[in-house]
């Protein structure tokens, strides 16, 4: 059933042009992609190493090779090219199923250290009731230019809740493929929360689809891009059943030459009644040669429904510096302490303490040119004694959310 599956995928890869959508054809990254990849034999290999689970007892973990599900296997079946890619070509992979009717089943700590070319899947099936929290550090083990596509689908049963957290911090010579994909049930939520930091040309996908009456989503992205690195993003919230939630907030901050391509879409479908819907794409421009376009988008096909875009991207604001320098800051710190403030009502919606300190950690290194593979523990518990910085809520200025 596998080969089959991957075989259909690779002549839709072949067919299919870098960017799908007719909105969105003229603002990507990868239309020069060169298509040299070469399939490999499926592994038992899970394709990330497990640091902490859950409960044995709770969360079952096995090889993708292993999985029998046509039905969930088609849920990858998406009109998107590099999608396809990692279908047709992924040789590793893990299908983690939690039992139903567990409440909290805790915490999954996963790790990708890459040293080799990566196509890999990660499906996450949460049964009724139940929630998991998954927690992903993905960096290189070496310097080396990799290829690295990796899928990630959680399927959430009734009631259920899941939460994905990726701190992505890959070698600066890789091109890197992510693609995250929600189906959520009755009344379930899923949380995506990502630090997109690594890579030379980086492309990450988020397909949320609210099936289920009374389901939601929330999707959370950083990125902050320095050299020449390329990032081409694109979050996508469709709502099916009635009642449901998204919300899709993407910020980013570039300087020196690198780029982005931040695209966002709401899509509500026929019948999807009293759906509310927001997204959010800005971008913080820190030198004259670095570029951000934000590309926000609106599909509405029925009645009773809140659906609000926002979109922004500008250099970095002078007044503040000034204001800061006025009160003996030097300008270097100054600049620092408003692009690490310009991210902060993002990084305090990001699930638990740890990963809001091990961002802030990523980006205080990157901001100052260090590497950063595993993390140095003894600066990470530094940062997450100290408190959290007080910041407004994104929705705040918006006319819509004004009392």
């Amino acid at each position: 059933m596998i080969e089959e599956f991957r075989k259909a995928s690779a002549k839709k890869f072949r067919s299919m042009p870098a960017e799908s959508s007719e909105i969105f054809k003229y603002q990507t990254s990868f239309k020069d992609f060169e298509d040299g990849v070469v399939g490999k034999k499926l592994s038992d290999s899970l394709g990330f190493e497990i640091v902490g689970n859950a409960s044995e007892d709770s969360v079952s973990i096995k090889p993708i090779s292993k999985t029998r599900s046509k039905g969930i296997m088609e849920r990858f079946d998406i009109d998107d090219k590099f999608v396809q890619m990692n279908n047709a070509f992924f040789d590793s992979g893990a299908l983690v199923q939690v039992k139903e009717g567990l409440g909290k089943a805790g915490i999954l700590r996963i790790r990708s250290a890459v040293g080799a070319d990566v196509f890999t899947k990660t499906i996450i099936v949460v049964g009724e009731g139940s929630e998991i929290d998954v927690v992903k550090e993905s960096f290189s083990s070496d310097g080396e230019a990799r290829n690295i596509s990796e899928d990630v689908l959680i399927v959430t049963g009734a009631g259920s809740r899941a939460s994905f957290s990726e701190l992505q911090n890959y070698n600066l010579q890789s091109s890197v493929f992510s693609n995250k994909i929600a189906v959520c049930g009755n009344d379930s939520s899923v949380s995506w929360n990502v630090g997109v930091f690594g890579g030379r040309r980086t492309r990450t996908r988020e397909y949320n689809f609210m099936e289920g009456n009374g389901s939601s989503v929330e999707d959370l992205q950083l990125t902050f891009g320095s050299g020449g690195q390329t990032f081409d993003s694109f979050s996508n919230l469709v709502h099916i059943g009635k009642s449901t939630s998204g919300k899709s907030m993407a910020k980013g901050a570039f300087r020196d030459s690198s780029s982005s391509i931040s695209k966002g879409m709401i899509k509500i479908r026929d019948g999807a009644k009293n759906a509310s819907s927001f997204l959010a794409c800005h971008g913080m421009l820190l030198s004259p040669t670095a570029r951000c376009n934000a590309v926000p988008g609106l599909e509405i096909e029925t009645n009773d429904v809140k659906a609000t875009h926002a979109a922004s991207v500008s250099p970095i604001d002078p007044e503040k510096i000034f204001y800061l320098m006025a009160r003996g800051i030097a300008e270097p710190d100054a600049r620092r302490m408003v692009t690490l403030g310009f991210f902060d009502p993002l990084i305090v919606k990001m699930g638990s303490r740890e990963i809001q300190a091990k961002v802030r950690y990523i980006l205080e290194s990157k901001w100052n040119g260090q590497a950063v593979g595993m993390f140095d523990e003894r600066a990470l518990m530094d940062l997450m004694t100290e408190d959290a910085i007080k910041s407004g809520d994104v929705f705040e200025g918006h006319y819509k959310y004004r009392r």
